[in-house]
């Protein structure tokens, strides 16, 4: 069940995330439909990451679910940021 919920969640922020992200963290330095399919593969790809961590973590640890989720959300999110920056919105050279 938290995996479910970490991809309803995860998949809600999507939209907010590529908005904010395209026109204010990196200002909008490379076409926003260029870096589209790029940025959907990228938060696709770190969901599933996150679920498949999160359930495993749930199964093999004795530990809170919010606890295992707050750990796995911190290494998504400095994943996440990377990604983006030096490869979903890096300027065209």
């Amino acid at each position: 069940m938290a995996a479910l919920s970490q991809v309803a969640s995860y998949a809600s922020g999507m939209v907010l995330s590529y908005l904010l992200n395209n026109f204010w963290v990196f200002r909008g330095k490379r076409d926003a439909a260029k870096a589209l399919p790029g940025f959907v593969g990228s938060q696709v790809g770190l969901m599933l990451l996150s679920a498949m961590s999160i359930a495993v973590a749930t199964h093999f640890f004795d530990a809170p679910p919010e606890m295992i989720w707050m750990v796995v959300m911190t290494l998504i999110t400095l994943i996440n940021f990377t990604v983006l920056k030096q490869w979903v919105f890096k300027e065209a050279q």
